[in-house]
């Protein structure tokens, strides 16, 4: 039930409201803040999912949550304390079709399991923000909007070359490319390569990676430095 921790998905409440408080940006609150949630912290799922593994007994269903669920407004509450900082809130009217509440009943998880959720939700999130401002420290320096955020990975390269093609110029800096290790089979570093590329262009369609991604499969790596650089295509 609604899995949030670092990592988790920027379309999502917890990191939303972290994103938005850090940068003084607005808080869309629908309703009085009376409706609840429940949160569950990533630790605690791959806790219930390994307690499954562990105990293969057929054919069974159980709900993985926290069990606890927490009101709007106090939800806002706890990122502001984490954050050390106000929100911005604009409260808007509830929206048509929204449930006033959920909470996962994990009682055949808790008996058959022994699944118990650790995190308090305010520790969670307290750790959601130690991990947002680690990785984004460099683009809330520099103001980037929401949606070109993302890890502190940035440093200079040369422009990349596509066998065939003229040399595509790149931006005075572009996201390094992922550690692989030694040894692979080449088919199997550039799909990584190909997967790679193709998640940074989903963050940003006008991005150089996006032209990486979409037109020139065959680029190569080469491992250097802080990650793997682009390097020539093979013919």
């Amino acid at each position: 039930f609604t899995v949030y921790g670092p990592g988790g998905r920027p379309d999502m409440a917890p990191f939303k409201f972290v994103d938005r408080v850090l940068r003084g940006a607005e808080i869309q609150q629908f309703g009085d803040g009376s409706s609840s949630r429940d949160y569950t912290y990533i630790d605690d799922i791959v806790d219930g999912v390994i307690r499954t593994l562990d105990r293969p007994s057929g054919y069974q269903i159980y709900n993985l949550g926290n069990g606890d669920p927490i009101e709007l407004r106090e939800f806002i509450g706890i990122v502001e304390r984490c954050c050390d900082r106000p929100a911005i809130i604009n409260q808007l009217p509830t929206q048509p079709g929204d449930v006033p509440r959920t909470c996962a009943d994990i009682s055949k998880a808790r008996g058959l399991l022994g699944y118990n959720p650790q995190t308090s939700f305010e520790e969670g999130i307290r750790r959601t923000v130690q991990w947002y401002q680690e990785h984004y420290a460099q683009d809330m320096a520099r103001g980037a909007p929401m949606h070109e955020i993302g890890p502190e990975d940035e440093v200079p390269i040369p422009k990349a070359e596509v066998s065939g093609a003229q040399e595509i110029p790149t931006e005075e800096h572009v996201r390094v490319l992922p550690d692989l290790p030694a040894g692979l089979p080449e088919e199997v570093s550039q799909l990584i390569l190909s997967l790679h590329l193709a998640s940074l262009s989903s963050r940003s369609a006008s991005s150089p990676a996006s032209s990486f991604a979409t037109t020139n499969p065959n680029l190569t790596w080469s491992p250097g430095g802080q990650g793997a650089s682009v390097g020539e295509a093979r013919p």
